[in-house]
């Protein structure tokens, strides 16, 4: 800490000379040994920036009369897409709906192994849940920037091949588009113990 300290101190040499008051340089010390723990933690915190920066988008919906700050957003980036479209899910509450339509959509229906011939009726329910899912992202998708739900797939699948916390949420998103996903997916719940 001391090390930050002088080195503060001859910056400030440098740039024009030093400070009258004692709390400006103690403040700027603690400052530079800020600056010096923000670098170190920079790198380990990207999901923590991509939070900040959600909320910060939050913010700025919330005032319609634009005059707070904006951020600029790239909707063609890939970098925390996920997250944007986990939150968004989460206040949307999709995973209750999603288990409360598979619940109540399986209760009455046993589906075959993969491979094998599925009941009619689950072809309809899979119809209910592409119906329910492209209402559910028709606005996160134009929020965005996005066009297609195959496009929001993609991106995602990118952004999270090596992430397996959301190979879950990937595939109630791929199910959202072929029928085959769907299967699994509801065979998969069917499987599992209850919860």
């Amino acid at each position: 800490m001391a090390e930050g300290a002088e080195q503060a101190q001859e910056r400030q040499r440098l740039e024009g000379g030093e400070r009258e008051d004692e709390d400006e340089d103690e403040d700027e010390d603690e400052e530079s040994h800020d600056d010096d723990h923000d670098e170190e933690e920079e790198d380990d915190d990207d999901d923590e920036d991509d939070e900040d920066d959600e909320d910060d988008e939050d913010d700025d919906d919330d005032e319609e009369g634009g005059g707070g700050r904006r951020r600029n957003v790239r909707p063609s980036d890939g970098n925390g897409l996920s997250l944007k479209l986990m939150r968004f899910l989460q206040r949307s509450e999709f995973d209750e709906e999603l288990y409360e339509f598979l619940y109540h959509g399986l209760s009455d229906i046993t589906v075959a192994p993969i491979g094998e011939e599925q009941p009619l009726q689950l072809f309809s329910l899979y119809q209910a849940f592409t119906d329910m899912f492209d209402e559910r992202f028709r606005r996160f998708m134009s929020q965005n920037g996005y066009s297609s739900l195959e496009a929001v797939y993609r991106k995602l699948e990118e952004e999270n091949s090596n992430k397996p916390r959301t190979r879950r949420f990937l595939s109630s998103l791929h199910a959202g588009m072929q029928y085959e996903s769907f299967v699994e997916l509801a065979l998969e719940f069917q499987e599992a113990p209850d919860e």
